[in-house]
């Protein structure tokens, strides 16, 4: 996106100190403690992190499957910057602010299709193709030096990977695709980019840290003791060798039976995919690509979830459900849908118990810096991949 650099001054939080500090976090998992719970509570670290984490990173979006014709578009906000995903007349998809570059106004807020190809903005109807050029500014022709074929939306960087739309904040970045490529190949056999998917689904406003709930959907050490009884059928762990070079962690987890899924049955409402293994279909692939998605695939579907942070505290989620086109046709395909949403609720009630007490206890003066469980590895590569991020900011503006 093209934007103008801001000098941001962030010496009191990140610097030489801080980093030896926080690398007694990222040693091996049976050496390792928790980050300091500052981490997840400061305004100023947030900030921090938008700058060394957002806008450094490429980051999910969402589905293709949402942009059916051109015009349509679906709208996110990372942060403080509202964002429209939009389908073109060439077909090409675009990632651009929503925010009029005239006085502010947004443009849109919710998802929906654009007529005749132009966002009009409310306020003082300029007006915006769907490439974000400029194209109707009323009442303009007195101003001096105002041309409108030189004004447009700014924009990210935009690549597609296996049906998902990545944005990135830097038109530099290098590709996304290589960092994935532990994820690409697990999801060969599920055929994940031509799985269908259906509208997101927003949850929220959540009273807790975004790397919290990264930890918490990932983690296996909870299963047994929180979700204990609904999750007993899955509690077979494994953990896959990381490099905080990659954007992706995984860790599948066994079930006790072919075809297991999280729904009140413990077994696939719907038919298994027929390319999967043996294993595959007897186990969740649990993953994430941070910061922003972490996802599922069982054997009959794939879940995902949209990570929204609104500052070091609260969060939104958009859950997501993506099927193969064959799954569409069964009998009752609405109401099956239904009782996956409901089983996926079902644990998501207890996480938000959970995260929520947990985030209240992180603020408290009396919070830990814990040692790590081995069945928390995935904390612990989460955390190596973060501080490879923060170091690599602090490096570039001096901070250490």
């Amino acid at each position: 996106m093209k934007t103008e650099k801001t000098q941001h001054n962030f010496s009191h939080v990140f610097n030489k100190e801080v980093a030896e500090n926080m690398s007694e976090s990222v040693q091996a998992v049976e050496d390792s403690k928790f980050f300091d719970p500052s981490v997840y509570t400061s305004d100023d670290w947030f900030n921090f992190e938008i700058e060394s984490i957002y806008k450094r990173n490429w980051l999910a979006l969402g589905r293709v499957g949402y942009l059916r014709e051109p015009g349509d578009y679906f709208t996110v906000t990372i942060n403080n910057d509202p964002l429209m995903v939009v389908l073109g007349e060439d077909h090409q998809i675009r990632v651009m602010t929503a925010v009029c570059q005239h006085r502010g106004m947004l443009l849109v807020e919710e998802d929906g299709h654009i007529e005749r190809g132009l966002f009009r903005c409310p306020l003082h109807s300029w007006s915006y193709d769907l490439e974000g050029n400029l194209k109707h500014a009323p009442e303009m022709n007195k101003t001096n030096n105002f041309a409108i074929n030189e004004i447009c939306l700014p924009q990210l960087k935009v690549e597609i990977w296996n049906g998902w739309i990545f944005g990135h904040y830097d038109q530099n970045a290098a590709p996304l695709a290589p960092t994935l490529t532990q994820l690409d190949d697990v999801m060969k056999n599920y055929d994940v980019e031509n799985m269908v998917s259906l509208p997101p689904v927003e949850l929220g406003p959540y009273p807790w840290n975004w790397k919290l709930m990264l930890e918490n959907f990932m983690e296996p050490y909870h299963n047994a003791y929180l979700h204990k009884g609904i999750h007993d059928f899955a509690l077979g762990h494994g953990f896959v060798e990381h490099s905080p070079d990659e954007n992706v962690i995984m860790h599948p987890t066994g079930f006790d039976r072919e075809g297991g899924a999280f729904n009140p049955l413990h077994k696939s409402l719907l038919p298994e995919i027929p390319t999967l293994t043996q294993e595959e279909k007897s186990q969740v692939m649990f993953a994430m690509v941070p910061p922003m998605m972490p996802l599922g695939l069982v054997p009959d579907h794939m879940f995902h979830f949209l990570v929204l942070p609104n500052g070091p505290n609260e969060i939104k989620l958009r859950v997501g459900l993506c099927f193969p086109p064959p799954s569409l046709e069964v009998q009752n395909f609405e109401k099956i849908v239904e009782w996956i949403v409901d089983g996926i609720m079902m644990y998501n009630d207890q996480d938000v118990w959970a995260d929520t007490a947990t985030q209240i206890g992180l603020n408290s003066s009396f919070a830990p810096r814990g040692r790590f469980s081995w069945k928390e590895t995935t904390i612990s590569q989460l955390n190596k991949w973060l501080f490879k991020r923060y170091k690599e900011y602090g490096e570039a503006e001096g901070l250490i």
